[in-house]
């Protein structure tokens, strides 16, 4: 009988360890949908962080349901809002001051998001939906990049290695910003070629082909910069990895101009890189197969543990 006991024990505890190593990924056209109107559903897909400077460290913070409570971020009428503590939102801190949502339950390679935001009346600073972030929490100059409109309705991409900026489209005519006015942004990433709609869906605002050096899975954030920004109805669709057409390198962009919210911050873009005999085949999806099959190894370790067991059965 103790024989028995013991197999059992190490049979399920194989098991376990086999099915741990199994991760279930979202297939391609898979669809994620939040309307920010369920407290405990928003908890249990976001992680939320703030961040008073570049190069500090994120504090992992609350998601709440009303505006009185003691957290940056909060949910009312469908919408997820933040706010400011301690005075946390305001001119003088310029670029600082960040509150981070980070969707932890997925990460993505290519993918089509829309999403409504609203500037608060606050500040000038942005509402900025951030991409192929490798850790959760973090902004979008240190990880990955991010996307947002600058008051005169100036579309900005910016990021880190393998990206740069700040790159910046035209003013997109007729547009205007007021603290009660929304504004919805579609994001369209598949390879290296980006694709940014604002507020005509049919119409394509600004594009750009990026580096492959930023061809990589990752999350996707939504972050505050020094604004009281709102969010809602956020939809991402995961789109298929296909091999990377040969792209000639981009014409230089001047330095960012200086009549807009961003002042002089502005940096020199470099040119992007060859992109000769490159595929979508990133270590992430590589990493993926290797899990699955690492579950199929796992399990075929202990059939001969099974027929051990069963033997004992039968000679009892």
């Amino acid at each position: 009988m103790k024989k028995n006991y013991i197999l059992y024990f190490i049979l399920g505890t194989l098991l376990s360890i086999s099915l741990n190593k199994l991760h279930v990924n979202a297939g391609v056209g898979d669809i994620y949908t939040q309307d920010f109107s369920n407290l405990e559903s928003v908890n249990d897909d976001f992680s939320a962080y703030y961040l008073y400077t570049m190069g500090g460290q994120s504090e992992e913070i609350p998601i709440e349901s009303d505006a009185s409570s003691n957290t940056h971020w909060y949910l009312e009428n469908n919408t997820i809002k933040r706010k400011s503590l301690n005075d946390d939102i305001n001119l003088s801190l310029g670029t600082n001051s960040f509150a981070i949502l980070t969707l932890e339950t997925q990460t993505y390679v290519n993918f089509e998001l829309t999403v409504d935001y609203k500037n608060g009346g606050d500040t000038y600073f942005w509402p900025v939906v951030a991409f192929r972030q490798s850790e959760k929490g973090k902004y979008f100059l240190e990880d990955g990049a991010g996307v947002f409109v600058q008051n005169e309705g100036i579309i900005t991409l910016w990021g880190g290695d393998g990206v740069g900026g700040p790159f910046e489209s035209p003013k997109i005519p007729g547009y205007t910003q007021s603290a009660n006015e929304w504004h919805t942004l579609k994001i369209v990433l598949n390879g290296i070629n980006l694709d940014v709609y604002l507020d005509d869906m049919t119409e394509i605002s600004y594009s750009r082909t990026l580096s492959s050096r930023f061809f990589k899975e990752g999350y996707i954030s939504l972050i505050s910069v020094n604004n009281s920004s709102s969010f809602r109805n956020l939809r991402i669709t995961e789109l298929p990895i296909l091999p990377i057409s040969d792209k000639p390198n981009q014409d230089l962009i001047p330095d960012a101009d200086t009549d807009d919210s961003l002042n002089n911050i502005g940096t020199k873009v470099n040119e992007i890189d060859e992109l000769e005999g490159l595929e979508q085949n990133n270590e992430s999806n590589e990493e993926k197969r290797g899990c699955t099959s690492s579950a199929y190894i796992s399990f075929l370790t202990f059939l001969p543990l099974l027929f051990i067991f069963f033997r004992v059965r039968r000679t009892r």
